[in-house]
C-alpha cells in the first residue's frame, strides 16, 4: 500500500480500534459475572453496549475493505497465488492467535481445578483445541465458542479469504464486475435471517461472510468514485449518509429501539457500511478519525481483542485464589482493567505482533522463493 493510499485509509484503523474497545471493555466486561448486571455500565451507555458484539460485523467489513484494497489488483494480474495469499494471511494472524490460545487453555484448566466447574462461556476439550489449531474452530462445523472465545472471528476470516480468492478467479475468468460480491453477501445475510446452523451455512459464518463482502463492495465503490475524483458526487453521498444517521439517532431518542426490528441486519446493511464509507472518504468524520491516538488503537486492536479473555480469566483466577472480593462492575475496576489491558495490548503489539510478523514474512518469502526457484 503506497503512502498516499495509507494516509487516506488511516481512519479505517481508528474505526477498528474503537470497535475493539467497545467489544472488549463494554460488551465483554459483562463476562466477569453471570449476573450480567452493572449499574455503572448500564447508566453510562443506556444499555446500548449490551449490543456491542455487533461491532464484530464492523471488523469483518473493515477486513474485507483492506484485503480488497491490498490484493484485488494484484490477484487480477495473477501476481498473487492462493498459496502465497493464504501463507501471508495466516502467518499474519497465527502467532498471536496461537499464543493466546495456549494461555487461555491453561487458564481454563486452572479454573476447572480451582472452581470445580468450567468457565461458563466456552467449550474446553481436546477436540475443540485441535479445531483451534487448524483455524476451523467456529463456523466450519459448528458455532460454539471455545477457549479464547473472541478468536472465533479468526476461523471465519480464513474462510472469507478463501472465498475472496475464488471470487477473484471467477471475475478474471468470466469478466464479471465487482458487483459479483453481492451474491456471497446475500447468502450470508440469508444464513443470519433463517438462523441456519449447518456446517458453513450458519449464523456466525453468515455474519462474517456477509459483512466481509459488503466491505469488499465498499472498496469497489470507493475505488470507482473516490479514486476517479468524483468529489461532487462523493460530497452529495456523504451528506445523505450523515442526514440518514442523524435521523436514525433522532428516532432512537424519540421512540427507543423497538421500531428497529432486527438490529443486527440494520447494523450490517446500514450502520457499519455508513461508518466505513465516511471513514474512507473526505469529510468531517474522515478527519476526526485520523486522530493519531485512535489510529494507534486500531494498530493494537488485534491484541486488544485476543488478549481480552486471557486477561479476564487471569483476574478471575486471582480473585478466587487470593479471595480478593473484587467488585467487577465498579467504576474503579472498570478503569483499572481498561488501563491494564491497553498496556498489555500495546506491549503485545510491539514485542509479539510486529516481531512475529517480521519473522513470519521472512520465513514465507523464503519458502515461496525456494518453491519458485
Amino acid at each position: 500500500m503506497n503512502s498516499h493510499i495509507y494516509h487516506e485509509t488511516k481512519p479505517v484503523y481508528a474505526l477498528r480500534g474503537i470497535g475493539a474497545i467497545i467489544i472488549a471493555f463494554f460488551y465483554h466486561h459483562y463476562h466477569f459475572t453471570t449476573k450480567h448486571n452493572s449499574v455503572f455500565l448500564d447508566g453510562l451507555t443506556g444499555n446500548w453496549f449490551r449490543n456491542g458484539y455487533l461491532f464484530v460485523e464492523t471488523f469483518f467489513m473493515i477486513s474485507g475493505f483492506v484485503i480488497a484494497l491490498n490484493y484485488t489488483g494484484r490477484m487480477l494480474k495473477n501476481e498473487v497465488s492462493l498459496k502465497d495469499f493464504m501463507w501471508r494471511r495466516i502467518s499474519h494472524l497465527y502467532p498471536l492467535f496461537f499464543l493466546t490460545l495456549v494461555i487461555a487453555a491453561g487458564e481454563h484448566i486452572a479454573y476447572f481445578f480451582i472452581a470445580g466447574q468450567k468457565y461458563f462461556l466456552y467449550e474446553v476439550d481436546f477436540f475443540h483445541f485441535i479445531l483451534n489449531l487448524l483455524l476451523i474452530h467456529c463456523g466450519w462445523f459448528g458455532q460454539k465458542n471455545s477457549f479464547n472465545g473472541p478468536a472465533w472471528c479468526i476461523s471465519i476470516e480464513i474462510f472469507c479469504y478463501l472465498l475472496f480468492f475464488g471470487m477473484i478467479r471467477l471475475r478474471k475468468r468470466y469478466g464479471f464486475s465487482g458487483f459479483l460480491y453481492i451474491f456471497p453477501a446475500l447468502i450470508g445475510a440469508f444464513c443470519i435471517y433463517k438462523k441456519w446452523s449447518f456446517p458453513i451455512f450458519n449464523v456466525k459464518m453468515g455474519r462474517g461472510v456477509c459483512s466481509f463482502f459488503i466491505g469488499v463492495i465498499i472498496f469497489e465503490l470507493w475505488n470507482c468514485y473516490y479514486l476517479n475524483k468524483s468529489s461532487i458526487r462523493i460530497t452529495f453521498i456523504n451528506a445523505l449518509i450523515l442526514l440518514s444517521l442523524s435521523g436514525f439517532v433522532a428516532a432512537l431518542h424519540i421512540w427507543g429501539m423497538d421500531w428497529i426490528g432486527k438490529l443486527q441486519m440494520v447494523f450490517i446493511f446500514f450502520l457499519s457500511p455508513a461508518m466505513l464509507w465516511l471513514c474512507v472518504t473526505p469529510g468531517p468524520i474522515h478527519y476526526l478519525m485520523s486522530f493519531p491516538p485512535l489510529v494507534n488503537a486500531g494498530r493494537i486492536s488485534l491484541s486488544i481483542y485476543l488478549w481480552n479473555i486471557p486477561v479476564q480469566l487471569f483476574i478471575i483466577l486471582c480473585n478466587i485464589i487470593f479471595n480478593l472480593n473484587i467488585n467487577y462492575m465498579s467504576k474503579t475496576f472498570f478503569f483499572i482493567n481498561f488501563v491494564i489491558e491497553i498496556m498489555i495490548a500495546a506491549i503485545s503489539y510491539l514485542l509479539i505482533e510486529k516481531r512475529s510478523r517480521k519473522i513470519s514474512k521472512m520465513f514465507v518469502d523464503y519458502l515461496l522463493h525456494k518453491e519458485d526457484s
